[in-house]
């Protein structure tokens, strides 16, 4: 379904540029976007295009660079790419595996990775996430969120209303 906000932007996109040229092009957009885990709610048993590009995100982050990802209803994603870092580093999986480069990169997600969890929908962060990388850095959104999504018109204060309204955004 992305496919069509994609296609949507890109209709837009000669008008975003004339007020803005920092607007990304649609075809950068489309190469840096990648179907996560979706199967079935909190499914990780298979690499997903998504899932891929977020363990290389993790493993190819700048050492001492703040990383910031944000999670939207569902760690599954997450945790299919923690998990295949395990696989891979972790001598506990693999018997080939230089024990001092797990230890590296067990410490550097927790030193350098903020998980922004916008509610819990798949079960992964407590039965994987919360046990095998214990130390990671989560925010969890499940209070705020309601603000400015499904019930905005009811949680925020009155003096906020318009801005949540399509009359503001359109302008």
């Amino acid at each position: 379904w992305f496919d069509q906000y994609l296609d949507g932007y890109e209709a837009a996109y000669e008008n975003l540029v004339s007020y803005d040229p920092s607007y990304p092009s649609p075809d950068y957009l489309r190469s840096v976007t990648y179907m996560g885990n979706v199967k079935f709610k909190g499914e990780m048993q298979e690499d997903t295009e998504g899932s891929v590009a977020m363990e290389k995100m993790l493993l190819e982050n700048e050492d001492g660079v703040p990383l910031y990802v944000l999670l939207w209803g569902g760690c599954n994603t997450l945790a299919r790419s923690l998990q295949a870092i395990e696989e891979d580093y972790n001598p506990e999986y693999n018997p080939d595996a230089d024990p001092a480069e797990w230890e590296r990169i067990y410490n550097k997600i927790p030193d350098e990775v903020v998980f922004y969890m916008i509610l819990n929908q798949d079960n992964t962060y407590n039965n994987y996430i919360k046990k095998e990388w214990p130390d990671a850095k989560f925010v969890h959104n499940s209070g705020q969120f309601w603000s400015f999504a499904y019930q905005k018109s009811k949680t925020p204060a009155a003096y906020y209303h318009e801005v949540f309204g399509p009359q503001w955004s359109d302008t």
